[in-house]
């Protein structure tokens, strides 16, 4: 099949209107001609540094791949729809955001005037959620992407491959259209990739082990996974509703194999339906493991009778929660499991680094398995803060035009 040639832009980008995009140090101009800059993923760590890069970088071209329909990540949601055809939707990765650096709360607090973020003290006193969804930072940070002047956003791309090609300096990357079918060939002068499964040795890899160099990643990063479990509640609206602090159930009050309980629908700015409850539980990940085949994408080996365990779970840790007995049984509009293989970075392989830059090549990695210069940074806080990093760290790159 043949392919579709691309400089790195796109004619069309969603017409977004613009937004204020964090203050930053205007430099001069780059020298023409400007910079391309191709990024693989829009999670939270490829979008802020796309974002960053545009700040920092006026003039620079940037262009983010994203292999699903719009962006999210670790943040992002699914929707669902019920029996009687209404739609309801589930934070159904990262159930909350915690800030335990200064640098992630002020990124947070400068959502939060955005209308993105919102606190969830129920959740712990350094608990945040998107809003009026988790993907809602994700959701601000394509817009500005899109409306600021070089940036453009491409979904529904499955970045298949990328390699250097050293006579003219660029990064060629091929990508599938989800939407046609259609091979794509796209060439930039930097290259970042927002994800360990981009190299590592695994169905997800775009770059083989000859291309790695500087971003050589220990083999043995290793990821836990857990089991989702999206649970819709409907209580009639004369009793009680469910108590307060049941929003969140942590062991020792959530039976095995559970980890955690939240009431999604208890979150700040969530607008949920009368009468319904929605509920996100996950697992250990040795349950995880115990269920998960080796399938592309991995799945459930029973979907259905884990859904029921699950479900049976929860069920028991809402009613304990209700000491009173003033909370009527619910019945069960909607209860779905699925395997999220790769949900966190295992303590020992997160990395003491922020980012990884090879400066020869222009090509550098992001993501949440970097954990900062203490290695104890976890989750939507450590891909932020890798995403910034990097941008910092590329665009003085790519302004001084060298390595």
């Amino acid at each position: 099949m043949g392919f579709v040639a691309s400089s790195g832009t796109v004619s069309d980008r969603s017409q977004i209107g613009q937004l204020q995009t964090p203050s930053a140090p205007r430099r001069a101009t780059l020298a023409a001609p400007m910079p391309r800059v191709g990024v693989v993923g829009a999670g939270i760590s490829g979008l802020l540094c796309a974002q960053r890069l545009l700040v920092a970088a006026p003039g620079l071209s940037v262009t983010v791949f994203e292999w699903g329909r719009g962006p999210g990540g670790r943040t992002a949601r699914r929707r669902v729809s019920l029996a009687d055809g209404g739609e309801v939707s589930f934070d159904h990765a990262t159930p909350f955001f915690t800030a335990s650096s200064p640098d992630f709360g002020a990124l947070l607090r400068e959502w939060e005037l955005a209308g993105a973020t919102a606190r969830w003290p129920e959740a712990g006193n350094d608990a945040w959620v998107g809003s009026p969804s988790n993907h809602a930072p994700c959701r601000l940070l394509s817009e500005q992407v899109a409306a600021h002047a070089g940036g453009e956003l491409r979904y529904g791309r499955h970045v298949r491959a990328a390699r250097h090609d050293a006579a003219s300096g660029e990064w060629v990357v091929r990508a599938t259209n989800r939407a046609d079918g259609a091979d794509e060939e796209h060439r930039f002068d930097a290259l970042v990739l927002s994800d360990k499964l981009l190299l590592l040795p695994n169905p997800y890899a775009i770059l083989p082990p000859d291309e790695w160099g500087p971003l050589a990643l220990p083999r043995s990063l290793a990821s836990s996974g857990t089991v989702v479990l999206m649970l819709a509640l409907e209580r009639d609206p004369t009793t009680a509703a469910a108590p307060a602090s049941a929003a969140v159930l942590r062991p020792p009050a959530l039976p095995a194999p559970l980890t955690l309980l939240v009431r999604d629908s208890s979150k700040p700015g969530r607008l949920p339906r009368d009468g319904v409850e929605l509920w996100v539980a996950h697992t250990t990940a040795e349950y995880a493991a115990a269920h998960l085949r080796g399938d592309d994408p991995p799945d459930l080996d029973d979907p259905p009778a884990v859904a029921a365990e699950l479900q049976a779970a929860a069920l028991a840790a809402i009613a304990a929660g209700d000491d009173e007995g003033s909370c009527a049984a619910p019945r069960v509009l909607h209860a779905q499991a699925f395997a999220w293989d790769h949900a966190q970075p295992t303590r020992e392989s997160t990395l003491a680094a922020s980012h990884l830059l090879d400066g020869a090549r222009r090509v550098g990695v992001c993501g949440d398995f970097f954990g900062g210069a203490d290695g104890d940074r976890r989750g939507v806080e450590a891909a932020a803060l890798s995403g910034v990093a990097l941008a910092q760290a590329m665009a003085a790159l790519l302004d001084g035009g060298g390595a």
